[in-house]
């Protein structure tokens, strides 16, 4: 399950998909109306052993919250019943496996594709802590850091669609 919280739990996406694309208010409200049974049935399918991942129905590395769209959509199944090291688990291997990709990325092991962030503070207790990013990196090259001694942008381009494609997990 795929539960695309960020969409009826996000004020500030749905003021930007009514601004951008000219969502009429009917359609705000009912996304707001949909928002208590969309957490409700989330939980659910949480405490029913459903198999979770991530994704949300605009773009992984739009602002939202405060922070990327992915990082929002893992907070939010933290905020539906799930631990952080089981969302952050939603958001890497699960969804690399329902990609059939997760003998590439999605966990890091021998042989497998190095794709990781590097985060200040501990998201597997705290989940808001991956809002702290400090590195990405893709096949065991940096992407992008802001660790003293070790700061690299790429590109523009390249740092926007690697940083989209990591926050995708």
């Amino acid at each position: 399950l795929v539960p695309t919280l960020v969409v009826t739990n996000s004020a500030d996406l749905q003021k930007t998909m009514q601004k951008l694309y000219g969502y009429p208010q009917l359609v705000m409200d009912r996304l707001a109306a949909a928002r208590a049974e969309h957490v409700a049935s989330c939980r659910r399918a949480i405490d029913a052993g459903v198999t979770i991942c991530t994704g949300t129905d605009n773009l992984p590395s739009d602002p939202v919250g405060g922070t990327w769209s992915t990082t929002r959509e893992v907070e939010l199944l933290v905020d539906a019943g799930m631990t952080p090291l089981e969302a952050i688990k939603a958001g890497t291997y699960n969804s690399a496996k329902l990609c059939g990709i997760e003998k590439v990325t999605g966990s890091l092991y021998e042989g497998l594709e190095a794709d990781f962030l590097v985060v200040d503070g501990k998201p597997d207790v705290e989940i808001q802590d991956l809002r702290n990013m400090r590195m990405v990196c893709r096949g065991s090259r940096t992407a992008w850091s802001e660790i003293d001694g070790c700061r690299y942008h790429a590109p523009y381009s390249d740092t926007e669609s690697i940083l989209g494609q990591l926050r995708a997990w």
